[in-house]
């Protein structure tokens, strides 16, 4: 799977618990290298709650706003419940795209 960032196309790899690296890691995402890897043994967090903090993380690189850790977790954590709890916002067509009005229905214009 891939995900694009801010114009960079970065690779998402799910890997088994130790292949993170050093430290305790469920997610991390490699900058130099467009790569996210994402735990699938991890049980503390869903896998798309982990890739939407780890793709924070890339934003967060890429515009060197050096926003800490805690806030990063509490932003993936909102957010995902958000889009879990309304799947009506984001409509998508047939082959993924985003429907340009669902946004626009969704508020009921």
């Amino acid at each position: 799977m891939k995900v694009k960032i801010l114009g960079i196309n970065y690779d998402v790899k799910m890997c088994n618990e130790g292949e993170l690296g050093d430290g305790d890691y469920i997610g991390r995402i490699i900058a130099k290298q467009a790569l996210i890897r994402i735990d699938k043994t991890a049980r503390s967090q869903p896998q798309a709650e982990l890739l939407l903090h780890e793709i924070i993380h890339g934003i967060d690189m890429s515009m060197d706003t050096q926003i800490k850790e805690t806030i990063i977790k509490r932003l993936a954590h909102g957010l995902y419940a958000v889009l879990i709890d309304n799947p009506h916002i984001f409509s998508y067509d047939p082959t993924g795209h985003l429907y340009r009005n669902s946004i626009e229905e969704a508020l009921g214009r």
